[in-house]
């Protein structure tokens, strides 16, 4: 009854009254099971994420170390966890080490890793439920010093070795996923090659695999490989690419994964001709799928990101248009993803000069969203591609009332939405920059700027978005200092991601070297200027 409170008090925004409710529900189960050391640490977790929640990292730092302090006592005690209390550490360590504590989060990794290996050789615990716990783990980007990709993989390959024959061919798509995690979040190549040069070799060892799958991992070691190892990363994508042109031209999950993995790895040899090629293969194969199987607006988004990274504007234009159709055949359509689809499209009719027809699908996309009357918390997620595309197009008074509508959406939720409804105050703060408000720009800047630098501080990683406006905010504001930290932090994200950068990285460099000149300093400010001379060249590409 107490976490439906608890539930209740987060939704309606009530952080004392939600954090009270978990303090009383941890002292009353407390009192039921008195002496269950195991379950004790468990509510102490629970408490602690309530804690997160609530944005007391103090409070809840405490409370995560309280809960390690017990599963390392009873581990003493014990010949390892039981079954899932392994996974209960791996959460236990990615919450130590998202608050800052590096040194209790290896402990809980280290406590986690023993505690397999005595519960799998009592039969308590799976190699291959280790391996999905690793693959989610992998999600989490939360080991900052280095040392946490390389764990992983070493953990995946031990667990590996434990699978039996009969499991082998579950456990490998779970180190595939692994593998493909630790080069998309994580960003590091040696430690996902380590993890994919196991998963072609036992693919390649075990019968009746698809060829697909085998083109797939053929190319996710490929995408791993150093520039010293050119020849071989050559092979392997030749070998991956002639396997799927061999294969038919229908919708099929492996096809369009494979030709997916070829496109990036185009993309990152800055060859936009053969990605474009790519792509235009796994549409023509999306397009052939049955109703039932159509591909997601997820995985279209993907390919249309490809295409712009490309500097493929047509094709980003296809693909999209597509997922346009898709959303308004459905048997009930959402509008969240009509009105993102429209405002998607906005970007490469922008790109290919069609400012007018932007205008108007954008014009098309506020009258849908306006249409619909909803009010959802998911609901300023797909605002925010709105309101972006509306400024883009020149309609700033109607981007600035998207923007509003979003954050009075998401005013209640701020404590479980922060990195939203901080995009949000960054790009309101812009629009009224240019309207001359600066007194509320100032405010919401200052306010979106230390969201951003607690969320940095409190998760060790770099904020991955956003960083754009607040850049130009603070510039016209006279702030250098933080334009200069903020541009440089959108400057090392595009520097993460292979292709074409955004056209908004182009205007925050040309706005932030305005400001320098202003502030005489001039070497910077055509520094910044070639850099968005590059950015704006590498828009004007097209591969056809």
């Amino acid at each position: 009854m107490l976490r439906e409170v608890r539930s209740t008090l987060f939704q309606l925004g009530d952080s004392d009254g939600m954090v009270r409710a978990a303090r009383l529900d941890y002292t009353l189960s407390s009192a039921d099971r008195p002496g269950d050391d195991e379950d004790r640490a468990r509510r102490l977790r629970h408490l602690a994420h309530t804690l997160k929640l609530a944005q007391r990292y103090d409070e809840a730092l405490a409370k995560l170390g309280e809960a390690l302090q017990v599963y390392e006592a009873v581990a003493k005690t014990l010949p390892g966890i039981q079954a899932g209390g392994v996974g209960t550490l791996e959460d236990l360590a990615m919450n130590l080490l998202d608050l800052g504590d590096a040194a209790a989060g290896r402990r809980a990794q280290q406590l986690a890793s023993v505690s397999f290996a005595a519960a799998h050789k009592v039969g308590k615990v799976t190699a291959l439920a280790r391996l999905r716990e690793l693959s989610t783990v992998a999600i989490l980007q939360e080991s900052r010093d280095g040392s946490g990709a390389r764990r992983l993989a070493e953990e995946t390959l031990a667990a590996l070795d434990l699978a039996p024959n009969a499991e082998l061919g579950q456990a490998i798509g779970e180190v595939a996923a692994t593998g493909d995690r630790l080069l998309l979040f994580w960003n590091d190549r040696p430690a996902s090659r380590l993890v994919n040069e196991r998963r072609l070799a036992v693919r390649q060892s075990l019968p009746g695999q698809a060829a697909m799958l085998l083109a797939r991992d053929r190319v996710a070691l490929a995408r791993t490989l150093p520039g010293s190892e050119r020849q071989r990363q050559d092979r392997l994508i030749q070998e991956a690419r002639s396997a799927c042109q061999r294969e038919p031209d229908t919708h099929d999950e492996p096809l369009l994964e494979a030709l997916q993995e070829l496109a990036w790895a185009f993309v990152e040899r800055g060859d936009g001709r053969s990605a474009a090629a790519v792509l235009d293969r796994a549409l023509i194969s999306s397009k052939k799928a049955a109703p039932s199987r159509q591909p997601g607006q997820h995985h279209l988004g993907t390919l249309a990101d490809l295409h712009r990274r490309a500097g493929d504007p047509v094709g980003e234009m296809s693909v999209l248009e597509y997922r346009l159709a898709l959303a308004r055949q459905a048997p009930a359509p959402r509008h969240e993803e009509l009105v993102e689809s429209m405002a998607a499209l906005c970007g490469p009719l922008r790109r290919l000069g069609r400012d007018r027809d932007a205008l108007e699908m954008a014009r098309r996309a506020l009258a849908t969203e306006e249409s619909a009357g909803s009010c959802s918390a998911a609901e300023p997620h797909h605002l925010m591609a709105l309101a972006q595309q509306l400024r883009a197009v020149g309609e700033k008074d109607r981007a600035r009332k998207v923007h509003e509508k979003a954050l009075a959406i998401l005013e209640p939720e701020k404590g479980g939405w922060r990195t939203l409804h901080a995009r949000h105050e960054a790009a309101l703060a812009l629009l009224l920059l240019e309207q001359n408000d600066r007194e509320r720009a100032r405010a919401l800047a200052t306010d979106a700027l230390s969201q951003r630098r607690a969320e940095t501080a409190a998760r060790q990683t770099a904020w991955d978005w956003g960083e754009e406006d607040l850049a130009v905010v603070h510039a016209a504001l006279g702030d250098l200092a933080t334009a200069r930290e903020l541009c440089e932090a959108a400057v090392a994200r595009e520097g993460r991601h292979a292709g074409v950068p955004p056209l908004e990285l182009a205007a925050t460099l040309e706005s932030l070297a305005r400001a320098e000149r202003s502030a005489g300093a001039r070497p910077l400010a055509e520094a910044h200027e070639k850099r968005a001379l590059a950015v704006r060249e590498a828009n004007r590409t097209r591969v056809r």
